[in-house]
């Protein structure tokens, strides 16, 4: 499962950035990039859960992490790869794409 994730400078122009599922209110996002999940977990509504547990989404060296504090677990997220996605369902090798 893929989620779309903003990142944003928390006070606009500051070091600090924060990630959410949700775009920042003024426009200050990044537009968003799809993220692929880890197995068993899932977006409901405007929070991740991994059974039935509500985790948290955090900015970790500029990337967003998911914390899943029930399992001690914490998953740096990948952006989808469309690309590649297209070209495997397609049938195509990288050297036919190009």
């Amino acid at each position: 499962m893929t989620v779309k994730i903003y990142i944003y400078d928390k006070h606009g122009g500051s070091q600090e950035s924060i990630c959410s599922l949700q775009p920042e209110p003024d426009g200050r996002d990044d537009g968003g990039r799809d993220y692929v999940l880890p197995k068993d977990y899932e977006l409901k509504g405007n929070n991740l859960f991994c059974c039935g547990r509500k985790c948290e989404l955090v900015i970790h060296n500029g990337a967003p992490l998911l914390v899943d504090r029930e399992h001690e677990m914490a998953y740096v997220l990948e952006q989808e790869k469309k690309m590649q996605q297209r070209r495997k369902a397609a049938g195509l090798t990288r050297q036919q794409l190009a």
